[in-house]
C-alpha cells in the first residue's frame, strides 16, 4: 500500500470508528513524509524494510507504529507466516520472506497519543528529530502504561524505556512527576555526531521538549493556562494561508501631484494594438543589433575603437558608434539603439 493510500485510509478509518481515531494523526504525519509524487510511489512496507536495512534511517512509519504498538505479519517463501512486534523485527532474518500486512490496535478514550517530526524545511528532508508518545490514563490521570519512541537519536536507539517505567504509577500532571521524567529522559537519550546531523545536545533537547509539548496538549484545561496551553498547539495545522495586498495612497489635495493617470501606451497595450519588436515577423536582410562593451572603468573617454577585427566577419554589417557620440549631453535626445 502507497503512503498516500495509507493517508486515505486512515482518514476514513479515524471518521468511522472512535476507536480508531488517533489515525487521522497518522495521516497527518505521513503528509510530512518527503513529497506527493514519493508518497504516491513509495509504500509502507518500502518504508519500513529500509529501517530494517539501515537502523540509522529515521522513519517516521516504523517510529509511528511502534509509537501505537503495530505488528506485523510477515510471509515465507514456505508459506509460513510469522507475527512480529516492531522492535523484533529489525532483527529478524528477512531472506526469502516479504511483510504481509500490518495490525493496528484499537485505542479507547483513556489513550491520548501523538507524534511530531522536526524538520529543517516544510518538506523533503529527514526528521531533525521525530518522537512518538502512547499514554494510558486512569480516571484521576495516573499513568497505567507509557510508550516512549524517538528517532534520530542513534541507530541502536528507539524507546526511552527508564522514563516509560518511571511514569507507570504516578499522576502525569504533577510537576514534580514532569521533573522527574525530563530528568530522566536526560540520562537517557545520547545522540550520537554524524555530520551534517545537528549537535546532540540540540537534538537531547529537542527531545526532552517535543515530550513537554505533548504533556502540555494532553493536560486539562482546569490545570494549566491558557499561555502554557498555546506550547501544546501544533502551529502547522493552526497557521492559515498567507495573503498580502499592496495599497497606494494619494492626496487629493496634491493633485495633479500622485494623482493616479494611465500611461499614453495602456490602452494600446492592453487591447494587443502596440506591435512589439518581437511580434513582428523576420524579413528577408533584417538585421540584428548588439552592444559591444568596452573593458574600461567609468567616466573613460573613449579616444578610439578599433574595429577592423570584428568587420572581417562576414555576419557583420556595420558597427555604430553611436555610445561615445552620446557622452556629450547635447547629444542625448534619442533613445534608439545603433541604426
Amino acid at each position: 500500500m502507497s503512503l498516500t493510500d495509507a493517508m486515505a485510509l486512515f482518514y476514513q478509518l479515524s471518521k468511522e470508528n472512535s476507536k480508531f481515531s488517533y489515525l487521522e494523526k497518522l495521516g497527518d504525519h505521513i503528509d510530512l513524509i518527503a513529497n506527493v509524487p514519493v508518497r504516491n510511489t513509495g509504500t509502507l512496507a518500502g518504508n519500513i524494510f529500509t529501517k530494517h536495512e539501515y537502523h540509522e534511517f529515521p522513519s517516521d512509519i516504523y517510529l509511528m507504529f511502534e509509537t501505537a504498538g503495530a505488528t506485523m505479519q510477515i510471509i515465507g517463501a514456505d508459506n509460513q507466516e510469522t507475527t512480529k512486534n516492531m522492535v523484533d523485527f529489525l532483527s529478524f532474518d528477512m531472506k526469502n520472506k516479504i511483510i504481509k500486512s500490518f495490525t493496528l490496535p484499537a485505542l479507547d478514550n483513556s489513550y491520548r497519543y501523538e507524534s511530531y517530526k522536526i524538520m529543517p524545511r516544510a518538506q523533503n528532508a529527514h526528521a531533525l528529530v521525530n518522537a512518538g508518545f502512547l499514554l494510558k490514563l486512569d480516571s484521576n490521570n495516573n499513568v497505567e502504561s507509557a510508550r516512549i519512541v524517538y528517532g534520530s537519536i542513534n541507530p541502536s536507539f528507539i524507546h526511552a524505556s527508564n522514563a516509560e517505567k518511571y511514569l507507570v504509577g504516578k499522576q502525569l500532571f504533577d510537576n514534580n512527576t514532569l521533573q522527574g521524567l525530563f530528568q530522566e529522559l536526560e540520562k537517557e537519550i545520547n545522540p550520537d555526531h554524524i555530520l551534517p546531523d545537528p549537535d546532540p545536545v540540540f537534538r537531547r533537547k529537542l527531545a526532552i521538549a517535543l515530550c513537554y509539548k505533548f504533556i502540555l496538549s494532553i493536560t486539562p484545561d482546569d490545570k494549566i493556562s491558557p499561555r502554557n496551553k498555546s506550547g501544546g498547539l501544533k502551529q502547522n495545522k493552526l497557521r492559515p494561508v498567507s495573503k498580502g495586498s499592496q495599497d497606494y495612497e494619494t492626496n487629493e489635495s496634491l493633485y495633479p501631484l500622485t494623482q493616479p493617470i494611465p500611461k499614453l501606451e495602456a490602452l494600446a497595450q492592453c487591447t494587443g494594438q502596440a506591435e512589439y519588436i518581437f511580434d513582428k515577423p523576420d524579413r528577408p536582410g533584417q538585421l540584428f543589433a548588439a552592444f559591444v562593451l568596452a573593458k574600461a572603468p567609468p567616466h573613460s573617454v573613449i579616444s578610439n575603437i578599433n574595429k577592423d577585427e570584428a568587420m572581417t566577419d562576414d555576419e557583420i554589417n556595420g558597427y555604430n558608434r553611436r555610445i561615445n557620440h552620446a557622452q556629450n549631453p547635447a547629444n542625448r535626445p534619442t533613445s534608439r539603439a545603433g541604426e
